[in-house]
């Protein structure tokens, strides 16, 4: 599990309160993050992007309150009432 900017512990308690997923589902969005992580972490707001994409329930903005200020671009900040 990496941590580039992104509490996926928080993220992970966050989607167990909203959504009822089974221990399958649960690692399928673990995996997701991971590939994330490692893949799709070039430019700003991209990882952000992807999971949202992958995980259509899930909004953008939704996955951005759980990044850190660095991997986000300024209108996201904006968006999210950080800047």
């Amino acid at each position: 599990m990496y941590n580039r900017g992104f509490d996926q512990n928080l993220f992970m308690v966050w989607i167990e309160e909203n959504f009822y997923l089974n221990p399958y589902a649960i690692q399928t969005v673990i995996n997701i993050i991971d590939y994330a992580q490692t893949y799709q972490h070039v430019s700003k707001d991209q990882f952000a992007e992807f999971i949202a994409t992958l995980l259509p329930e899930i909004k953008f903005e939704e996955v951005a309150r759980f990044c850190s200020d660095e991997i986000l671009t300024d209108s996201t900040l904006r968006m999210l009432g950080r800047k």
